[in-house]
């Protein structure tokens, strides 16, 4: 698979789950993340190519937002060796300048707070 992401992700050292803000179920714990996409651990896949509108909870600590929205698309998803997990890519899509800023600065302050590496 060819690299195509222009940002280097961040794995969390915490447990963040990201759901799907329609359905309310969840698209599965956050593995890494950038200003263009996150990846996603969880035990269905998801189908490259489907739109999602997410929500990831934020720890408490974290005083910039209690939650960051956004739509993100699938962009691939594999099964974890011989395991019942599944990877799936996704990207951030049709986020604005203002929405932009605040996921960079919702990653730096996980930075700073240590869930990132």
């Amino acid at each position: 698979m060819q690299e195509r992401r222009g940002e280097v992700r961040q794995p969390p050292d915490r447990d963040l789950k990201m759901h799907d803000r329609v359905t309310g179920s969840c698209l599965g714990q956050v593995t890494n993340v950038s200003a263009d996409g996150i990846m996603v651990m969880a035990l269905e896949p998801h189908p490259p190519n489907r739109e999602f509108h997410c929500r990831i909870p934020l720890p408490g600590n974290i005083m910039l937002t209690e939650e960051l929205l956004f739509d993100a698309r699938s962009v691939w998803t594999r099964r974890v060796g011989e395991s019942d997990q599944y990877q799936t890519g996704f990207e951030l899509i049709h986020i604005t300048p203002d929405e932009r800023e605040n996921i960079d600065l919702v990653i730096r302050e996980l930075t700073v707070a240590g869930y990132w590496g």
